[in-house]
């Protein structure tokens, strides 16, 4: 081959790489630009192309290290917020158990207090995790604050609640937009966001109509680096498709009609022009068509009644007859092989409700 032949490596090309990076107009060139480029003047034409948007900022990395004060005080009030959440938790739902057994003897009246109870739970942990939000941080903006401390401690246990809320069970369903809405993230219509790690600094974030977010893509709206969290915004414009896996930093913007491949990232200080399409990490444009099924637009009313139907098998079936079958097991199963039968019977209808 004639790299081998020239006598060139990867060793080689790396310190080439770095000869051309000590000077400060190609400060951001990487191994990438030069196999993309394998001539002189291939090269030289990619270098005196001037710097746009498309290339990642680089900014001076802040750097802090906390006391072990600070540390040790944020670590005590994280596993006090741990216990008395905790507790609360558990003794309202204790509390809830009770005056639902209360109801033994009219099997309806207790059927019907399992739902009422799964439905409050549901909402009320989800609500709780919105509330608390609002009143703890109040609207994200762009920030920096350093790791352990009041300010991180805050941050901490907003994004522990929003992450745990049940409602995110719901990724990808009108339901999920609705809380990540409350949240304070700016959602166009008809937008679907499968992310499996909930967007945690959501009035930063802002996603356009008939946009689609793929499962395990990643937008925060923050970035931890240095000792430091970075708040920034991320946008992402109409009719645009995140693949999965694909990460947004802060600092970002997709234009209109944009794709973004699978497993690609755009890095802070990034945009995409509209209608372009881009892969890779840092990402760059490419021809690939990540979009090969046209949208079909959707009523509201479909996505109301489609809503509806996941609500009613979670809180008439799935959460309910576990309840119910617990109750016939503890207070009312004498014979045990009927109450085998009875709880085998429940556990095929939960899970027939959950794949349902």
């Amino acid at each position: 081959h004639f790299f081998d032949d020239l006598g060139a490596n990867s060793l080689l090309m790396a310190r080439f790489c770095a000869r051309i990076r000590s000077r400060k107009a190609w400060s951001t060139t990487s191994m990438r630009d030069i196999y993309l480029h394998p001539t002189v003047a291939k090269l030289a034409e990619h270098l005196r192309e001037p710097q746009t948007a498309a290339v990642a900022a680089r900014e001076p990395m802040l750097t802090h290290r906390a006391s072990n004060l600070a540390i040790w005080a944020t670590g005590l009030g994280q596993l006090l917020f741990y216990a008395v959440y905790s507790y609360a938790a558990l003794w309202t739902i204790n509390d809830g158990l009770n005056w639902v057994y209360d109801a033994l003897d009219d099997p309806v009246s207790l059927y019907l207090r399992c739902v009422l109870l799964s439905a409050c739970v549901f909402f009320g942990l989800s609500g709780f995790a919105v509330a608390a939000k609002w009143l703890l941080v109040g609207r994200w903006k762009a920030e920096t604050f350093p790791i352990w401390g009041w300010r991180y401690y805050r941050f901490w246990i907003v994004k522990t609640l929003v992450r745990s809320a049940p409602v995110v069970l719901f990724r990808g369903s009108p339901l999920y937009s609705l809380y990540l809405r409350l949240l304070g993230a700016r959602l166009g219509n008809r937008t679907v966001v499968e992310c499996r790690a909930v967007p945690v600094c959501t009035d930063l974030i802002a996603i356009g109509d008939n946009s689609i977010l793929r499962k395990d893509s990643t937008i925060l709206g923050f970035r931890a680096q240095a000792g430091y969290i970075h708040t920034g915004p991320v946008n992402i414009g109409n009719n645009a498709f995140v693949g999965v896996g694909s990460t947004l930093d802060i600092d970002t913007r997709m234009g209109d009609g944009t794709q973004l491949g699978h497993a690609s990232s755009l890095h802070r200080g990034q945009t995409m022009p509209a209608g372009e399409h881009w892969h890779g990490s840092p990402a760059i444009p490419t021809e690939a068509n990540y979009c090969n099924v046209p949208n079909v637009p959707l009523s509201r009313v479909r996505r109301v009644i489609y809503e509806a139907i996941q609500l009613f098998i979670l809180f008439a079936i799935v959460t309910p007859f576990p309840l119910l079958f617990h109750s016939y097991w503890e207070n009312v199963g004498d014979d045990y092989d009927e109450t085998i039968g009875v709880v085998a019977i429940g556990t095929t209808v939960t899970v027939a409700g959950f794949i349902i």
